[in-house]
């Protein structure tokens, strides 16, 4: 069941919720905003550079840890209120401004808003789905499909959490458990 703005705020209120820093003004009926972080990591520059270089480079979908190949092959990027430009067909790895703390009772699905949707700006590729328990900076896989540059700004609402309550609680242990700037 998808949780209201009521059932948000109590669950805010009794801590069980947690959205740092956060605008009570980011709750919407059934959802709450989010807003771009400061941190983007970009991955086809140095991947690139490897495979000229001759390196062998592959992408595993199944069974690669995350966070040993983006120290490898990600370039990160600390941006100031000037924002960092996206290229068109171009893909960065963008962390929300939030850290969130989503109880064992929930779970959420991230997705697109208006706006920037309409700027042909994707959100996510495939994965909308943030387990119960989990906690950290969402990272979101930011494309560019339009034919213009996009200037994305940190702190500009980006997408939107949508909560929903878990039949059986569980805590969520995965390799992006606990993400960070």
């Amino acid at each position: 069941m998808r949780l209201s703005r009521k059932t948000i705020v109590r669950e805010i209120q009794e801590g069980r919720l947690l959205f740092d820093p956060f605008d009570p003004e980011q709750i919407g009926v059934s959802s709450v905003d989010l807003r771009l972080g400061h941190t983007f990591i970009s991955l086809e520059e140095e991947l690139e550079e490897q495979r000229q270089a001759g390196a062998d480079v592959q992408w595993r979908v199944q069974n690669q840890p995350w966070a040993p190949f983006a120290a490898k092959y990600g370039r990160r990027k600390d941006v100031g209120l000037e924002g960092f430009t996206l290229e068109p067909n171009k893909l960065v790895l963008g962390l929300v401004h939030e850290y969130i703390r989503l109880p064992p009772t929930l779970a959420g699905r991230v997705e697109g808003k208006s706006g920037p949707a309409r700027r042909r700006l994707l959100i996510h590729l495939t994965a909308p789905t943030i387990q119960a328990g989990w906690d950290g900076h969402l990272q979101l896989e930011l494309y560019n499909v339009g034919p213009a540059p996009i200037k994305l700004l940190p702190e500009e609402p980006i997408c939107q959490l949508i909560l929903e309550e878990v039949t059986e609680p569980e805590q969520y242990e995965g390799q992006f458990q606990s993400q960070t700037p």
